[in-house]
């Protein structure tokens, strides 16, 4: 059976239940079981379509979602997207993709462009950001969830990895293999993913009474070309046996400085990196990792805005995904 333009009235009928059954299942309420196969199969012979245009004419909104990221080559930053729009199409949002380079300039002219789109709110990828910015935004009345970064104070709500704690599981298996001598390669401060991810190494070397080195704390670009000299410099140095590697493409850096140099992993130096993503199989032997929960992650922040766009929810809530790390076989034990 097939109905040109079918409505939800048709669905309702072909169910034998009530419009009202029908609504609260289009807009993710439960109802039976018996009552979800029967809408389904309904809206699947009538090629029924939800009107999200006229949907959201009728609850004053545009039913569209801006998705502002820094790159959208960051395999970890598309993952999160990816589960993003999911979560989104199933609550019957659309989205809109902007991507700024990394750039403020850029990123405030995709957030006004968003805002004269007339989104019902925003969910920004990024690991730096300022509450001056976030503010300007805000005060317009779009709600803001960001991922990646927390700015103490800004009236939105955000989702990070818990860093602190993923790092400092990372520099601990170390030690407990034995290790004293333990680098990290990590972004500058500005980078809040770097700046925690450094605390959380700096910690656990604390807890376990092995003195901090700043000559084994090596800063640099958070990309791969700053994995690379990072890398390039820690062989120089030759005064660790283990580092921590606190961003994915900073790890790809570094690899290429390993084959370069003909380092042996973990022969000559262990290794751990954040990010357990699709390309690090290819890495020989494949490094122990700390993994991020993107699913958990784009999640978390699809709730949150939504609260949010519902009215349900104002001020600051912090949301921090734990960490947990995959052993594979980049580290050596030291005894």
């Amino acid at each position: 059976m097939r109905i040109m333009g079918a409505t939800i009235k048709d669905v309702a009928r072909v169910c034998n239940v009530s419009i009202a059954t029908v609504s609260k299942y289009l807009n993710g309420g439960n109802v039976r079981e018996e009552n979800r196969i029967n809408i389904e199969r309904a809206i699947k012979e009538l090629d029924y379509r939800v009107n999200n245009f006229a949907r959201g004419l009728k609850i004053n909104r545009s039913m569209m979602v801006g998705i502002v990221v820094d790159s959208i080559t960051n395999m970890f930053y598309t993952s999160i997207i990816s589960i993003i729009e999911d979560c989104l199409h199933t609550k019957g949002y659309s989205s809109i993709i902007c991507e700024t380079r990394r750039q403020e300039e850029i990123r405030n002219e995709k957030l006004d462009f968003l805002l004269n789109k007339g989104v019902d709110g925003i969910i920004i990828l990024t690991t730096n950001i300022t509450k001056e910015q976030l503010e300007h935004y805000i005060n317009r009345g779009v709600s803001i969830v960001v991922i990646d970064c927390v700015v103490n104070e800004a009236d939105c709500d955000f989702v990070t990895t818990d860093n602190i704690s993923g790092a400092y599981q990372a520099t601990e298996m170390f030690i407990l293999k034995g290790h004293t001598k333990i680098a990290i390669i990590t972004g500058e401060d500005k980078e809040f993913s770097a700046a925690e991810r450094l605390k959380g190494y700096r910690r656990a070397l604390d807890d376990y009474d092995i003195p901090v080195c700043d000559h084994l704390i090596f800063r640099d670009s958070y990309d791969l070309e700053g994995g690379y000299k990072s890398f390039k410099k820690l062989v120089e140095n030759k005064g660790c046996t283990a580092v921590l590697i606190s961003n994915y493409y900073m790890a790809v850096g570094a690899v290429i400085a390993v084959n370069e140099e003909n380092i042996n992993i973990p022969g000559d130096i262990s290794i751990i990196c954040f990010d357990d993503l699709e390309l690090s199989k290819v890495f020989k032997p494949k490094l122990t990792s700390v993994s991020q929960s993107t699913a958990e992650i784009g999640n978390e922040a699809v709730k949150l805005l939504l609260s949010r766009i519902d009215g349900s929810n104002s001020g600051c809530r912090i949301v921090r995904v734990p960490a947990k790390i995959i052993v594979n076989n980049s580290i050596k034990k030291m005894y």
